[in-house]
């Protein structure tokens, strides 16, 4: 007999070893709780010939830019595909990088502006220690005629960390201790600093979840000239501080640098998390708020003496309550004459004293003009939407001039290209400009173009390039062109009322050959991972995520952003933390309008599911909790299950932000916002994966499992061992893919 878990041992489950876990919850003979590893997989569920077609699909290769363009405009350094090399734009030729260790080139622990162009013909990387498993910090350099590069090692300061390389390759910026430090902080290989985990990761980007890190010792930032060794002073930091972001102008000349401390240097972990917990509830009066007391950002000029900063904090910004965004988005205009900083705004939630930083309201641009004496003080200020949505991470700035800028922001579920005019003050589209998504802007400024890289559910990566003044864009590479042919997914727009007559915007991602509107069609109603995760009309083919394989195996998938999703209005926002909205707003909301599917008849009630990985997966959790009768067939992934155990042992500020409290003030509300307590409810068929290294303890997810057994509602468990949050090996996705759509093909009747 299965063992029922009483409620209140729910949250005890990570503290149990695995094994003794699975001893209590496993019964004698069980055959759907399976623990796989990608080097023995059981056999094929699907054939061959269905095998062969997912494998092209989820073998489509990434594209897309590495650094900016050379100083001419006619090359840039790109990944197509299996090859990392210098492409000419006129003639899309490639020359291949090569020597050792060059894939450092497009590691994904390396920013952007690490990488510079030091010449027409060099291109350079900073390589921090320990990356490719070297003592020091190392310079690259790629030749763009040749291909060749190399790696030498780079004189800094003993234990200073590099935050910037200007363009030409003249000047770094270092944080490194100050001299008042102890003698076991100076013998340190890495900055003492404390971490905190704030959001949740995205499975999808294969990042691990963001952290806040602060500096436990008081740091000094310099600048040192590489061509001399000479170093100066450029200001010190106290204990408390976090990163800085530092952006050079593209002549080398000025950079900017955006910083930010706390007040009362937190310590530990713990007394970084008590503050997070107390902002993220209001807690602290606005002219107190930890995350803005000491936000600022301040210009330099390399070529005086003394720097000759010049410096905006935040609380003297009359005009805007406001901090400098936590995670910095700076861009200099091509001369260096503009300057264009983000800034977040506070939302004021329901039930809350005072507003909070933790998810903003709203985010707005200020444009300076640094090469003008006097303070430094914005001279316009950009707050139209769609601009100013929040929690838009893939949002990206690139100027075609100093009075045009070019973004790439989530409107809905697609990135179309916005042109802001300074002169004007005008915001417009880019005519001819595929539809989906659309990122990695380079501007080829002395021909009006651009080149960015363009997917969709239906069309894989590739570099394109837009003639703007045409209104003409074309593809530059056809890497993912087996793929693209291999693909079959049709992508819908279409609109929800809800009772409350709100509208609700989402895609339906049919299959290409089914008729529009279908008729009692399968589909699979599904959710990203966050909260704040982007829901985009984009290539897709992970089993967190399968916007194009479903629908290419004959299964639509439905994609409805709501509260708490990049693209949509601010008042939509932080909806999902407003009172006790968290685990029934979002849930409710998509349960009406898979009710509307079944009334306009392209689906039945026996024809929909729902699926997920992360946040995605506590919605599909929580839904068919919530909704035991809506959802004929569920697929909940690296789920959150358990509110309590995650508020004790993971994402404390972050929990604490979606319930509006701790355990302990607010144990109904946690218990009714958190699935894996409800196992014994759900009566919808459910296949859940999980790895057995995912932040998320698997120990719960083998308790909700046990739990929806035990009630005779059929379930299937699959631990991948080493997987973390989301699955990461190609040999497992393709067979996780294999069970989803077995599964959905066995209870999404036909």
């Amino acid at each position: 007999m299965h063992r029922h878990t009483p409620a209140r041992w729910k949250s005890l489950a990570p503290c149990l070893g695995l094994a003794a876990w699975m001893a209590l919850s496993a019964s004698p003979g069980q055959a759907q709780s399976l623990t796989l590893n990608a080097e023995a997989l059981p056999a094929p569920v699907l054939s061959s010939a269905e095998i062969e077609r997912l494998s092209t699909l989820m073998g489509a290769l990434p594209v897309g830019p590495i650094a900016g363009l050379s100083p001419d405009g006619r090359t840039q350094l790109v990944q197509a595909g299996p090859h990392i090399g210098f492409m000419n734009l006129e003639t899309g030729a490639l020359v291949a990088v090569h020597g050792d260790h060059h894939p450092v080139l497009q590691h994904r622990d390396i920013p952007g502006h690490w990488r510079v162009w030091i010449s027409p013909e060099q291109l350079a990387i900073i390589v921090p220690p320990g990356l490719l498993d070297q003592p020091s910090w190392q310079l690259g350099i790629a030749e763009r005629s040749t291909g060749r590069f190399t790696l030498t090692d780079v004189a800094l300061p003993a234990g200073a960390e590099v935050l910037a390389l200007s363009p030409g390759g003249r000047w770094a910026v270092t944080l490194g201790l100050n001299a008042s430090a102890s003698p076991s902080q100076a013998g340190s290989a890495r900055l003492p600093r404390v971490r905190a985990r704030m959001h949740f990761g995205l499975p999808s980007q294969g990042r691990e979840p963001r952290m806040l890190e602060a500096t436990s010792a008081s740091t000094r930032l310099e600048l040192i000239d590489l061509h001399t060794g000479q170093a100066r002073l450029i200001t010190e930091l106290p204990a408390g501080a976090t990163t800085p972001g530092v952006f050079f102008d593209p002549q080398g000349r000025r950079f900017a640098l955006q910083s930010h401390w706390f007040e009362n240097a937190p310590r530990t972990e713990e007394s970084l998390n008590s503050i997070l917990v107390q902002e993220a509830l209001g807690q602290f009066a606005l002219a107190d708020n930890p995350l803005r007391q000491h936000s600022r950002l301040a210009v330099y000029d390399t070529q005086a003496a003394d720097l000759d900063k010049r410096e905006l904090r935040a609380v003297d910004y009359p005009d805007l309550t406001m901090r400098f965004n936590l995670q910095p988005l700076l861009a200099w205009s091509p001369s260096g004459e503009r300057l264009l900083a983000g800034v977040e705004i506070p939302a004021q939630l329901v039930g809350r004293a005072n507003p909070s930083f933790y998810k903003p309201q709203a985010v707005h641009f200020l444009a300076f003009e640094p090469a003008r004496s006097g303070p430094l003080r914005p001279s316009q200020l950009l707050r139209q939407e769609p601009l100013s949505a929040p929690g838009d991470d893939g949002l990206s700035i690139t100027w075609l001039s100093d009075s045009q800028a070019i973004f790439n922001p989530l409107v809905g579920m697609d990135r179309p290209l916005l042109q802001y005019d300074f002169n004007s003050a005008r915001l417009s589209s880019l005519a001819g400009i595929p539809t989906g998504s659309n990122y990695g802007l380079r501007p080829v400024r002395d021909r009006r173009e651009l080149v960015f890289v363009h997917q969709s559910a239906s069309t894989p990566p590739e570099l394109w390039r837009a003639q703007l003044d045409a209104g003409q864009a074309q593809a530059l590479t056809a890497v993912n062109q087996a793929a693209r042919d291999m693909a079959s997914v049709r992508a819908q727009p279409v609109q929800f009322t809800l009772p409350s007559g709100q509208q609700r915007q989402a895609y339906w991602f049919a299959p290409a050959n089914a008729a529009w509107p279908p008729v009692q069609q399968r589909v699979v109603l599904w959710q990203a991972g966050g909260p704040g995760g982007e829901m985009s009309n984009s290539w897709s083919t992970a089993p967190e995520g399968p916007l194009t394989l479903l629908p290419t195996l004959g299964i639509g998938v439905l994609m409805v952003p709501l509260q708490q999703r990049p693209g949509l209005n601010s008042a939509m926002w932080n909806q999902l933390a407003d009172g006790n909205h968290f685990g029934s707003v979002d849930i409710d909301e998509l349960a009406q309008i898979a009710g509307q599917v079944v009334e306009r008849g392209w689906s039945r009630a026996d024809q929909i599911g729902i699926s997920g990985c992360s946040y995605g997966g506590y919605f599909s959790a929580q839904s068919i909790v919530r909704h035991p009768q809506r959802y004929a067939a569920a697929n909940p992934q690296c789920s959150l299950l358990d509110l309590v155990t995650e508020f004790q042992t993971g994402y404390t500020s972050h929990i604490a932000y979606l319930e509006g409290g701790s355990p302990w003030a607010r144990w109904d509300e946690y218990r009714a916002d958190s699935p894996g307590f409800h196992g014994r409810e759900v009566r919808t068929p459910t296949l859940i994966f999980h790895g057995t290294k995912d932040f998320l303890p698997v120990g719960i997810a083998e308790n909700f499992y046990t739990d929806i057994q035990a009630s005779g509602t059929p379930a299937r468990l699959l631990r991948f061992v080493g997987e973390p949050h989301g699955l990461r090996d190609p040999r497992n996705q393709l067979y996780a893919v294999q069970e989803q759509v077995s599964w959905f093909r066995r209870y999404l009747k036909p």
